[in-house]
């Protein structure tokens, strides 16, 4: 399991309109890169997930109670960040993909 990852703990949920334009709003102070997939196919396909760098290459330093509020969930691989969190519809209901 990756270093910072809670395996207990449920990840939040969000669509993926709104994680593009989470990812907008942050890409206004560093650079901002956002999967729809979260490495997929090692884990499931309705992952989706955020990572941030400052403009001089060093990892943002994001307001990690805001995301963590918003549901994600803080997972750190080759010395970056990534938040990770779960898609679902525009309903609410559990993203199921169309393959």
């Amino acid at each position: 399991m990756p270093e910072g990852a809670d395996a207990h703990k449920p990840y939040g949920k969000m669509t993926a309109t709104r994680i593009q334009n989470v990812a907008r709003v942050l890409a206004n102070s560093c650079y901002c890169r956002y999967w729809m997939h979260w490495n997929y196919p090692a884990r499931e396909p309705n992952l989706m997930a955020l990572c941030c760098i400052n403009r001089d290459g060093t990892p943002a330093d994001l307001l990690e109670s805001d995301l963590v509020r918003e549901g994600f969930r803080k997972e750190t691989q080759d010395g970056l960040d990534y938040w990770i969190i779960e898609r679902v519809d525009d309903e609410g209901r559990a993203w199921k993909p169309p393959f």
